[in-house]
């Protein structure tokens, strides 16, 4: 896997176009899971992507397959079927990224600033990487209004820009997409949020540990090669 890997982090300044053709080999099924497998039985390997990994609030396992802040990260994300989805605002990144749908089927809505489009205020994130949490600072209001959908299923990838503000859906059954992050080209991004509603202080993130992060992988992999989950699984998560 780590050769795999590395390979691909040749790609962070490589043309869009070249990431979501490297992307789309490795998140083939059939690809992936023996990649989760390597992982699980390399203890080292298994801890360290645990330790930058974790829930994320809004519904999602966030991996962090590779990470070379700010030169670029890999990540996966996986929705775990009917599970409870967070909602999504509109936002932005620090960096450019490409990613590639492994299963199911990934709604992005872009959207532009605009005067007289929907009310937003604008938050500010300049967490640092390695912080406790995400903690939020409101930055004046703005507007936007939709621009584009796209519908990515598996098989496909796509690019975006850093400051591209946009927003993901995805199915209630199993999604898994890999994430590509470029190299990092701002100090902060940002997150839209409608006027009357207001963050937590405090978002923590709490990292997986190795157990969670290789039963998880186990169930993952299983899913991949069989499309269904293997008996006792439903538990689990």
């Amino acid at each position: 896997m780590a050769d795999l890997i590395m390979r691909l982090t040749e790609l962070v300044k490589a043309p869009a176009r070249r990431q979501r053709a490297a992307l789309g080999l490795l998140s083939r099924p059939h690809r992936l899971a023996p990649l989760l497998d390597a992982l699980i039985a390399d203890e080292a390997a298994a801890r360290r992507v645990a330790d930058s990994s974790y829930r994320h609030p809004l519904g999602f396992d966030k991996y962090v397959l590779w990470c070379r802040h700010p030169a670029g990260r890999i990540r996966m994300h996986v929705w775990w079927p009917e599970t409870e989805r967070g909602e999504e605002h509109p936002h932005n990144h620090r960096f450019p990224f490409s990613s590639a749908v492994v299963a199911g089927l990934v709604r992005s809505e872009l959207f532009v600033e605009k005067c007289g489009g929907s009310p937003y205020t604008r938050f500010i994130d300049d967490t640092p990487l390695q912080a406790d949490g995400w903690r939020l600072r409101a930055a004046g209001a703005t507007a936007v209004v939709p621009s584009a959908i796209m519908e990515v299923g598996a098989g496909s990838a796509y690019s975006q820009a850093a400051e591209t503000f946009h927003r993901v859906d995805v199915a209630s059954g199993l999604t898994v997409t890999l994430f590509l992050e470029g190299v990092v080209s701002r100090s902060h991004s940002e997150v839209l949020i409608r006027p009357g509603q207001h963050p937590p202080a405090l978002v923590p993130r709490i990292p997986f540990t190795r157990h969670e992060l290789t039963e998880r992988f186990a169930l993952l992999s299983h899913l991949l090669v069989h499309q269904g989950p293997p008996a006792g699984s439903a538990d689990r998560l």
